[in-house]
């Protein structure tokens, strides 16, 4: 069977982002950069994509930020099997995820990663079983973006290399991830405090005029608690 007329440019490209070193994206120099570090399996981190992230990237903050998201977490790998903490369907949909970043520009690749959270946090509040197949085909449908790109990207071994490419980059952190969401704006870990990270893009932006988000950041951080959630390495 002819491969599809696109699989050998993205090829390419999953080739060039798996070559490439980290943080090597081509970030707008005025912007601040907010990376997530986190695991498709942790409800935290589905809470804190879903609410505060997704509340931010629908605001005008979203001018002012170069998003990087790395779906690996507290993972780790065997030579090259992967072993996720919350299990098997955790690996697929962080692979997934990966490839999702890997092939779908903004604003697609934040809504259907939402959009991926939002139906594994319904499946959860009605005690059914995670389908990481279903929920992710769900989410491209809806939002028409086509699947063969992230197919491909999962089931030709790519997926698996960028994950492990992922993972590289969240062991060598430095401070060491401690738990996640683990939430940095221009490479300085918020820790805890991950919830507040609006107040920190807004103080780390340098450009002429502040969103109106910024003048917002002030009172949320306020009601903002100090104990935030994460999910802990076992």
């Amino acid at each position: 069977m002819a491969s599809p007329p696109f699989l050998p440019l993205l090829l390419l490209l999953l080739s060039l982002l798996l070559l490439s070193p980290p943080q090597s994206y081509s970030y707008e120099s005025d912007k601040v950069n907010l990376t997530l570090y986190y695991e498709t399996g942790c409800p935290y981190c589905r809470d804190f994509i879903i609410h505060p992230l997704a509340q931010a990237m629908g605001s005008d903050l979203v001018n002012i930020v170069n998003l990087r998201l790395v779906p690996w977490g507290n993972a780790y790998s065997i030579g090259s099997t992967i072993v996720c903490q919350h299990g098997e369907d955790e690996c697929l949909l962080n692979r997934i995820h990966a490839c999702i970043i890997a092939v779908a520009r903004q604003p697609y690749m934040f809504d259907i990663i939402k959009c991926t959270e939002e139906q594994e946090e319904q499946q959860a509040a009605n005690n059914m079983s995670s389908n990481p197949s279903a929920v992710w085909t769900y989410c491209v449908d809806k939002l028409q973006f086509p699947k063969s790109p992230i197919e491909h990207c999962s089931n030709s071994g790519m997926g698996e290399k960028l994950l492990l490419k992922y993972g590289y980059d969240t062991t060598h952190l430095k401070p060491p991830l401690r738990g996640v969401p683990w939430v940095t704006v221009n490479g300085i870990p918020l820790a805890q405090e991950y919830k507040k990270f609006v107040s920190y893009v807004c103080n780390a932006y340098k450009g002429k005029s502040l969103p109106s988000a910024c003048r917002k950041s002030s009172h949320d951080t306020e009601k903002s608690s100090n104990e935030e959630h994460m999910c802990y390495r076992a």
